[in-house]
């Protein structure tokens, strides 16, 4: 057994690229690269939208309430090495020279948002550069605000007994709220300015939300130290945002392992296919050694090692394949225009290449059985 392993090795890489094992090696290469390419391109699909997910909400988890929400949650959320913030979400007026108008007012902490883009602009379209929230005494405002009231950068304005200057436009924020507040323009300014307001007293509808982001061990466990919290606390995660969304990151996930089910039967059967043509090929070879004296375990141990290193290989070359071939086509679909499918010459270019495959194939078996029989 030892010497026919030996002697597998020894001649494996001479055999491997002529005769059958080429073709067996190449079946193996082909099923890997398939069903590693699905599975890659399925989960970074599934990666993508619960990313998407979280931009909504602002954060991996959030933990929201029509009342005030214990600041031990937040001490738990660092304790479990989760990053933190804070929004507190109300209606007022904000009240200038000109007009004054209904508006939803967001006061935020420092690290907010924790997911997605809080993206502002200047009066004049040009991006200003922030530090998650705006400073005290200032507010950020959406452009029907501004329009409204007239406003212009640096203006005046009051919420409650506080007066603000107007630092920026809103032009797209994350956490967009579904809720009452969330039919109204926003403003957002920072959370330490929410008390010298004097607007939420008793009675007031206003949103409380602590929001938690961190990796997936984190937040299982700071998951699991929740179990027991008031009845009036409400979790939101990323796989629960919305019922649309949420069924389609279900059902895409559903229809991702439905297509690699499907590939991994393909591909074994075009493996079984190609061991099939390999064993019938190979029992020549086989016999001959038989002839010349080879032993029982001498055959034995000469095919388990070119079949061995034949799986070694072809599922690691199938591996580099398949994360390769994602990247491509991720990289076609998005980033190259001649690629995207609505460029007509991208279909004659598939096109030609699927009618020069059709002819290799008609044309291998006539050379194939040639070489054999000169050989």
């Amino acid at each position: 057994m030892i010497n026919g392993l030996r002697y597998g090795l020894k001649k494996f890489w001479s055999e491997v690229f002529s005769g059958d094992l080429l073709i067996l090696s190449i079946s193996i290469i082909l099923a890997v690269t398939s069903i590693s390419s699905v599975s890659f391109l399925g989960d970074r699909l599934q990666t993508s939208m619960k990313l998407q997910a979280s931009s909504i909400l602002g954060a991996d988890l959030v933990l929201r309430s029509a009342s005030n929400i214990d600041s031990k949650y937040l001490d738990l959320g660092t304790a479990s090495n989760l990053k933190t913030a804070e929004t507190i979400t109300f209606l007022s007026m904000i009240i200038s020279d000109e007009d004054n108008l209904l508006t939803s007012i967001k006061t935020t902490s420092d690290a907010y948002p924790l997911r997605g883009e809080l993206i502002i602009e200047d009066f004049d379209g040009s991006p200003i550069k922030h530090s998650d929230n705006p400073p005290s005494g200032y507010l950020w405002i959406e452009k029907k605000v501004a329009e409204t009231l007239k406003l212009k950068k640096s203006d005046e304005v009051s919420i409650g007994n506080k007066v603000f200057k107007i630092d920026g436009i809103i032009k797209d924020y994350p956490d967009r709220n579904s809720s009452f507040v969330g039919f109204y323009p926003i403003a957002i300014a920072n959370i330490v300015d929410l008390e010298d307001m004097g607007v939420v007293q008793t009675g007031s509808r206003v949103v409380y939300r602590y929001l938690f982001s961190g990796s997936k061990k984190n937040l299982s466990l700071f998951d699991e130290q929740l179990e027991e919290i008031p009845s009036d606390i409400r979790i939101q995660q990323a796989e629960d945002v919305g019922n649309n969304l949420g069924e389609a990151l279900n059902e895409s996930v559903t229809f991702f392992n439905l297509a690699s089910l499907f590939t991994i039967i393909i591909s074994v059967i075009s493996a079984m296919m190609a061991v099939k043509r390999y064993a019938d090929r190979n029992l020549l070879h086989v016999s001959l050694m038989k002839v010349f004296g080879a032993s029982h375990f001498f055959v034995l141990g000469h095919q388990i090692m070119q079949l061995l290193l034949v799986i070694i290989f072809g599922t690691l070359a199938g591996l580099v394949f398949g994360y390769a071939l994602q990247h491509l086509i991720t990289f076609c679909r998005f980033a190259t225009p001649i690629f995207k499918t609505n460029n007509p010459w991208f279909s004659y270019i598939k096109l030609y290449c699927f009618c020069c495959s059709i002819s290799l194939c008609k044309n291998f078996e006539p050379h194939r059985a040639n070489y054999c029989f000169k050989k």
